[in-house]
């Protein structure tokens, strides 16, 4: 975050963001993306994840460019 935010004028909450983004990937990244849909199409939302693969599986054919990235609202 230094380095961004120093050699390249970048704000905190940017650097911050480019910071997690990278070790996420450097860990491998994306474990905590299967646990996030696991639970999130379970119980009573468990038929939808059929159309959550199917659109995902769509979508990663857009290009390399292109990312999938669940996230946990609030």
């Amino acid at each position: 975050m230094k380095l961004l935010k120093q050699e390249y004028k970048v704000i905190h909450g940017f650097s911050s963001a480019v910071s997690i983004l990278y070790r996420q990937q450097a860990a491998g990244g994306s474990a905590a993306d299967v646990d996030l849909v696991e639970s999130q199409y379970s119980g009573a939302k468990a038929e939808l994840r059929k159309l959550y693969d199917e659109i995902s599986n769509l979508v990663s054919e857009f290009g390399d460019d292109v990312e999938i990235a669940p996230k946990k609202l609030m």
